[in-house]
């Protein structure tokens, strides 16, 4: 019986671990969030939300890359390049 006990707590140690995790990254994800809409307003550096979460610095001085948001093309952009590779499609026909 002993060898099946601690497998059991190793899994719930895993478990309580795992969303202790998912907790402080949804709290860093929020607030990060915060931040970066309150520099896009084109307010000043005084301005800027500033958490004062006791884990924001020391998270993001590591999570800082991972969590910046995606550069997106526009459906503009899309459009022009659907329309050159359907006009590439056409001319190698002929």
């Amino acid at each position: 019986m002993e060898k099946h006990s601690r497998p059991l707590k190793c899994t719930i140690a895993n478990r309580r671990f795992k969303k202790k995790k998912d907790s402080l990254m949804s709290t860093y994800r929020k607030l990060a969030s915060r931040v970066r809409a309150s520099k896009k307003t084109g307010s000043g550096t005084e301005e800027v939300f500033k958490p004062d979460w006791f884990a924001f610095e020391k998270m993001a001085t590591f999570l800082h890359g991972v969590f910046q948001p995606r550069i997106t093309i526009s459906s503009e952009v899309n459009i022009i390049y659907l329309a050159i590779y359907k006009i590439r499609i056409i001319h190698s026909a002929f």
